[in-house]
């Protein structure tokens, strides 16, 4: 037994968990040297492919297990019974410490306000501004109504002041402003928790200094708000884990529902992301579980009636083919890789779109090929959708392998370290339109020298597997410490997992932004609390 002991001093429990954590990390990193990767995610199966798993890869991963469990155990022992000493209430303090990095982030964001002038927008913007200014006639969901018609608020202010460009401006001065105060928000959280000043600046210049961060204050992309909304329901959900649910009245339920409906109607999947935070709010404060689940059934209630009655009532119409591109690349690689189908099956889905053009059209990383292309029958699909699921399942049981392939190489971007793609990274420009708008470089104005090229540039290439590795380490060591910290991660979590069961492309940290956004919050949750906590 004494060969055991060490587990015996971090717990039997704990171990498992991070024997669990182990294997998934080890399984990320192991089947992620198999893929090949060359450069676009738009690259055609021959270019970007995944090898065949061979006897030498299996020791690997057991290696690694082992490698990842010894990590892990290590740092739960540095942390475990660590944690920062809150300050408490200090009114002028905390006020200061706002109000400075608030200030400090927008001037550091200035730069990119004023010589990107007067935003960066681009083909999704410009799809919600096309509806905007054919008064909505033309309504579809696939970038959210409700972002559109606060996008048009915007859009119709330009208008009244006689250039558009002046309201797409103010659009980009309220979207820095929010995202300042949010982060500010934050850094004033975690100094009332105890993260020392010096902590409290080098997380103030992350957030200036990497350009994902004043580029995405100034780009017309719904992502960005919705990430600030989900970074604001963490702080909300730990809290209330601190307070043992009794932070859970109800004008902080009315926050939380604010904030709630806005990250559902931001982006299609924030719904998942809500439900459930609702529910293991319900489990964890059982004494709150009514008021919780009331209130938020209204919400979602809310949220169910403008979906499925209001919008098909305005004929807001929703794009079905949106909702299934995992299914779509794996009959693909199906199709392709000469899987077995039968003919009744191949006469179906050649019907929505014929066998030349899957083979011609399938890319392993992005799924707009197929469904972007000319001959795609997108109707057909909608209005059969309970056939295409029927085969989809059928294809699943014949084609196991192929399936698998095709999810890994369609996701690997969100969960293997080390690799990059530019797609949904940085956009700093203004696509083609026919709406006058137009850049103007308010900096070289102002000071006489442009910086647009430098910023351009100016990229520094950070994996989004990278940080959702830091939030899966942090998620370990927080719940081996207490397992109701877990709530705390839900926001950033199911975010990333439903991105995982439904991501078009198999990059783009637009959709997985608040891993970004909080990770000051991801490194400091393990040491926010004391062992059982």
């Amino acid at each position: 037994m004494k060969n055991y002991k060490w587990i015996s001093n971090i717990g039997k429990k704990n171990f498992l968990i991070i024997m669990f954590f182990s294997i998934c990390l080890s399984s990320f990193f192991t089947i992620g040297r198999k893929i090949v990767f060359e450069t676009w995610v738009s690259n055609g199966y021959d270019a970007n492919y995944i090898k065949p798993i061979q006897l030498v890869d299996i020791f690997f991963w057991g290696g690694n297990i082992l490698f990842f469990t010894f990590f892990l155990i290590v740092i739960l022992l540095l942390v475990r019974n660590f944690a920062f000493k809150g300050r408490g209430n200090q009114y002028k303090q905390k006020k200061l410490i706002f109000a400075c990095t608030a200030c400090l982030l927008f001037l550091g964001w200035m730069p990119y306000i004023l010589s990107f002038y007067p935003g960066s927008v681009l083909g999704d913007s410009l799809a919600s501004i096309y509806q905007v200014l054919n008064n909505y006639q033309d309504m579809n969901n696939h970038h959210p109504i409700i972002y559109t018609i606060f996008v048009g608020i915007f859009i119709n202010i330009g208008i009244g002041l006689g250039n558009i460009n002046y309201g797409i401006f103010l659009y980009t001065l309220i979207q820095s402003g929010i995202m300042c105060i949010v982060i500010a928000i934050l850094l004033q959280y975690l100094f009332i928790n105890g993260v020392p000043k010096v902590i409290i600046c080098i997380f103030l210049l992350y957030y200036i200094i990497l350009p994902f961060f004043p580029s995405y204050a100034i780009i017309m992309w719904k992502d960005p708000l919705y990430s600030c909304g989900l970074l604001l329901l963490m702080l909300f959900l730990n809290e209330a884990n601190k307070s043992r649910g009794e932070s859970l009245n109800e004008w902080k339920w009315r926050y939380c529902g604010f904030i709630g409906m806005m990250f559902c109607f931001f982006r299609n999947n924030g719904v998942y992301v809500l439900v459930t935070c609702i529910l293991l709010v319900a489990l964890f404060y059982k004494s709150k579980a009514k008021k919780v689940i009331g209130f938020s059934v209204a919400i979602i209630g809310i949220y169910l009636v403008i979906i499925h009655f209001l919008f098909p009532v305005l004929n807001v119409k929703t794009d079905y083919e949106e909702n299934v591109g995992i299914p779509l690349q794996q009959i693909a690689r199906v199709i392709v890789y000469d899987g077995e189908i039968s003919e009744d099956e191949k006469e179906f889905l050649f019907h929505i779109l014929p066998e030349e053009k899957w083979k011609e059209s399938y890319s392993p990383c992005l799924v707009d090929s197929i469904k972007w292309n000319e001959a795609f029958d997108a109707s057909y699909l909608s209005e059969n959708r309970g056939e295409f699921f029927k085969i989809w399942l059928s294809l699943f049981e014949k084609n196991i392998k192929l399936y698998l392939e095709a999810y890994i190489m369609n996701t690997f971007g969100f969960w293997q370290i080390g690799e990059w793609n530019g797609y949904g990274y940085i956009d700093i420009y203004i696509s083609d339109n026919d709406y006058g708008i137009e850049n103007a470089d308010l900096f070289q104005k102002f000071t006489g020298f442009s910086i647009q090229e430098r910023l351009r540039q100016f990229i520094i290439p950070v994996g989004e597997g990278w940080f959702a590795w830091v939030m899966l380490i942090s998620l370990c060591l927080s719940i081996c410490k207490s397992f109701k910290s877990v709530l705390t991660y839900i926001p950033p979590l199911a975010n990333w997992l439903t991105i995982l069961l439904a991501t078009p492309v198999a990059f783009s940290l637009r959709y997985v932004y608040i891993l970004a956004l909080a990770l000051p919050m991801l490194l400091c949750l393990p040491v926010l609390y004391k062992d059982n906590d």
